[in-house]
């Protein structure tokens, strides 16, 4: 909660939410006001925490000052890098100890220091204190949003309605290409548990006279329709593994919490941005943009954007498409996928059902463990 007594030459707040304060689009406007209006003389980001005995709280703690002096450096003390660790019950002291350590003019990991005004680079103006300079500057040219559209979809207002797993309907019903055959179920992309490159593709939506039964809905919201039915790359929005991103296929309707992506360029590839977002980089920058479980668009549309030259396009389109082929393959196994064919224990050889489930993981593991490889190199390769 924000309060400041004008009269006097100081602003505080109590305890305060920062990753919401600091971050997210809603409060946009309270971050403009005060890096316009005041100065930050101290901010302790103290990170998740039970501060309070049994209560959990993820609180923050800052001074501000009337006068906007930008020639005078904002002080950030981080401390959140310790939750769920051992080292979380010392939170307090190390607190104290980068407050006297700045006093006595001594370096202290903890302390952070930056001109308030190197905060308004980025779009949003988000609190992202702790980067360099160098990457910081990366937000000021080109970005996710220049090269690619990002979409939010349909929000149905009754899911239990309109929506049904692909195993509970007839598959006479089921849409292979709307525009072609007009049936009523068809694909419906709805972010899902966390899964890269492939994967999440059981739903079915009813789209019966171009969804008019949604459409007429009370509590439906019909978004960016002219990108339904098009291939791209849609993701898992929230969870707390992180984002996750797959491909998204053709005749497919795309929902709020699978929110997608379309390239406009000719020289990006779906799979080369597919293995650009599903690099630790990017990771770790929609962890700054938004670090809630819950990751928005106007997030992805920031993320800075470098163009590869056709080497590196093509050798990491090469290890996208490879790793979406093991997790198609691998899904082809699992009886809920929509590619399914048949049981493992029928496609692995073994006298014994003991040496043919064996067999399998071992399949997987030699799979996933590829899968593993082609993201390190993707890394490598992004950075």
């Amino acid at each position: 909660r924000f309060k400041c007594d004008w009269s006097s030459d100081v602003c505080s707040s109590d305890l305060i939410h920062p990753l919401t304060f600091m971050y997210i689009k809603t409060f946009e406007d309270v971050r403009k006001f005060i890096l316009e209006k005041t100065h930050i003389s101290v901010f302790v980001d103290y990170g998740l925490s039970n501060l309070f005995g049994a209560v959990m709280v993820d609180p923050a703690f800052y001074v501000l000052e009337k006068e906007n002096d930008k020639q005078e450096k904002s002080w950030f003390i981080s401390l959140d890098q310790y939750t769920r660790t051992p080292n979380e019950k010392f939170k307090k002291d190390f607190c104290l100890e980068a407050l006297d350590d700045n006093i006595s003019n001594l370096p202290n990991k903890h302390n952070i220091t930056l001109p308030q005004e190197k905060l308004k680079i980025i779009e949003g103006w988000p609190f992202i204190y702790w980067i360099s300079d160098g990457f910081r500057e990366k937000f000021k040219e080109q970005v996710l949003e220049d090269i690619s559209d990002a979409k939010a979809g349909i929000q149905t207002g009754d899911n239990d309605r309109f929506s049904r797993f692909w195993w509970e309907l007839d598959e006479n019903t089921i849409s292979e290409n709307y525009t072609e055959d007009n049936k009523k179920w068809v694909s419906y992309s709805k972010g899902g548990p966390y899964s890269k490159w492939f994967g999440n593709l059981w739903l079915k939506l009813n789209w019966v006279k171009d969804g008019d039964e949604i459409r007429n809905h009370p509590g439906s919201v019909m978004r960016n329709e002219q990108y339904y039915f098009k291939n791209g790359i849609t993701y898992s929005a929230s969870g707390s593994k992180g984002v996750s991103f797959r491909v998204l296929p053709n005749n497919f309707v795309f929902d709020v919490g699978g929110s997608s992506i379309f390239s406009k360029s000719e020289k990006v590839s779906d799979s080369y941005l597919l293995g650009l977002m599903n690099s630790s980089l990017v990771t770790y920058i929609a962890d700054c943009l938004n670090p809630t479980v819950n990751t928005q668009v106007g997030d992805l549309k920031r993320i800075p954007f470098v163009t590869p030259n056709d080497v590196l396009e093509s050798s990491i389109s090469s290890l996208s498409k490879n790793n979406v082929e093991i997790k198609k393959h691998l899904c082809s196994y699992r009886i809920i996928e929509t590619n399914f064919e048949q049981s493992p224990l029928f496609a692995f050889q073994g006298a014994s059902l003991k040496d043919r489930v064996l067999a399998y993981l071992n399949f997987e593991n030699a799979q996933l463990t590829q899968v593993l490889i082609n993201e390190a190199i993707i890394n490598e390769l992004i950075f």
